[in-house]
């Protein structure tokens, strides 16, 4: 053990027996001086056990009360308490800050205490950044460069230039606060000319963050709480940045609906999906309430996305089934789109589907019809299919309605009656999409001849002809 550790350990020792002198000072002082079943004066601490028993005067100094209990008070004595505190604190002092150094000190200060005393330093964190901007953003790529430059330096100058490597690219345990503060900072957008955090630049600051990355992430939690509506915007767009993956191409078309920018990848930003997992955790269960009580849609919105993205059992049939209950219908179209990614767990919300086919938004009416092709459930839903493509007052919905059956049951008689009745539709879409199938069906057509033959007269170019390779088929020419 060399000498300078030695007299660490002799500090923290002496920090250690000064720090337990001061707490006995203070236990002593606290609650030492008891009643014990003497009745004294709370102001002179007369002993009055001699006074009259019921006796509410002292006849020391005079002072009357009005209850018995305070004459059995303990005697506080404030100023030894104040000493023994101030013992503590030498001993802590002598302890940690001599004897281990500042750094691990301010370890020791929770996570929360941080949240709440950085924000008086955001001037300081700015500053900081575009002083040392260089640093920062280059120091994790320097940090391989340094050492084979180290490497081909001579013996006896890599001394000095090892202190002045180290020093480029170490950070004290307060600089490295200063960039997780820059870091939620630039997440919720407070600083003016900046965008959001993402990409590379969010991959090396927290790199520098190290251990307090879990500063920055919590002080982006908090900012989903902000009273503006582009705050809590910019927060979820971040932590979608930080913490997210993404799962479906149909929740980052919604991400990228409401602007929020592509995702690292967080196992490199944590070190590993454990501690990204740690970290997503809180972020999982205030998005989740958000998503359920906030009064703005878009914000409503962007919060499940960022739960399908960033939950680990994100997505589930349970919730994506309550989502397609939500009021608003984008995610409600959301969840839809999300569905099939559960594979045979998804027979579960099939009812729910089904009852979507008939849900006020065209939109989601297309996309449940979709959905219900994507986890092999049309079967089921055949009648409600037909319906649909019987009565639905959206062209887009029965078009999809077409493709969907004749993916599924391409010949079903239920299925090939639909398209002949779908050939009087008032949409030359529908009719395109059901003449189509039925001329791939060949003489299984047949039993709708009577409407192809009508179609042949039909308005549309494209369903004339369609219509009559469908005779030629049905009679077995080619």
């Amino acid at each position: 053990m060399n000498a300078t550790l030695s007299w660490s350990w002799v500090l923290l020792v002496a920090g250690a027996m000064i720090a337990l002198s001061g707490a006995g000072l203070a236990v002593w002082a606290l609650f030492h001086d008891r009643a014990r079943g003497r009745r004294r004066c709370p102001k002179c601490w007369y002993d009055m056990s001699g006074a009259p028993p019921h006796g509410m005067k002292c006849p020391e100094c005079g002072r009357e009360q009005m209850r018995e209990r305070r004459f059995f008070r303990t005697r506080r004595r404030w100023r030894w308490a104040g000493a023994g505190a101030a013992v503590i604190l030498l001993g802590v002092g002598t302890g940690i800050g001599f004897g281990w150094g500042i750094d691990p000190a301010m370890a020791l200060v929770p996570t929360r205490v941080w949240i709440n005393v950085l924000p008086l330093f955001d001037k300081q964190a700015e500053e900081f950044h575009q002083k040392n901007s260089g640093r920062i953003l280059s120091g994790r790529e320097m940090q391989p460069v340094l050492e084979q430059v180290l490497a081909s330096i001579p013996v006896e100058k890599r001394a000095e230039a090892q202190k002045q490597a180290a020093a480029f690219i170490h950070y004290s345990r307060w600089e490295r606060l200063l960039v997780a503060r820059y870091i939620s900072l630039r997440a919720i957008g407070r600083v003016q000319s900046s965008a959001p955090i993402a990409g590379d630049e969010l991959d090396n600051l927290m790199f520098i963050a190290g251990d307090e990355r879990d500063v920055a992430v919590r002080s982006i939690i908090a900012a989903l709480g902000d009273r503006d509506e582009g705050t809590r915007l910019a927060t979820i767009q971040s932590l979608v940045s930080l913490l997210g993956r993404s799962q479906s191409h149909a929740v980052w078309r919604a991400i990228t609906a409401i602007s929020a920018g592509p995702a690292v990848d967080p196992v490199v930003v944590f070190g590993s999906e454990a501690a990204r997992a740690a970290a997503a955790d809180p972020a999982v269960r205030k998005l989740r309430r958000l998503w359920r009580t906030e009064k703005s849609d878009r914000v409503r919105l962007a919060a499940f996305c960022a739960l399908l993205m960033i939950d680990p059992q994100g997505g589930s049939v349970e919730e994506l089934v309550q989502a397609m209950k939500d009021p608003f219908s984008e995610i409600r179209a959301l969840a839809v789109d999300v569905l099939p990614l559960t594979g045979p767990a998804s027979a579960a919300a099939v009812p729910e589907l089904i009852g979507l086919l008939g849900d006020p938004v065209p939109t989601v009416r297309r996309r449940a019809c979709i959905a219900l092709g994507d986890v092999d459930a049309v079967t089921g839903a055949v009648p409600a299919l037909l319906d649909a493509l019987a009565h639905d007052a959206d062209a887009g919905m029965r078009v999809v309605v077409v493709g969907t059956l004749v993916h599924a049951l391409p010949h079903d008689e239920r299925i090939i009656r639909a398209l002949g009745s779908a050939l009087s539709d008032g949409e030359i879409a529908v009719r395109s999409a059901a003449i189509g199938h039925l001329a791939s069906l060949g003489p299984a057509a047949a039993i709708v001849r009577e409407e192809i033959e009508g179609a042949t007269n039909d308005s549309s170019d494209y369903v004339r002809k369609t219509a009559a390779k469908a005779l030629e088929a049905i009679d077995g020419k080619k």
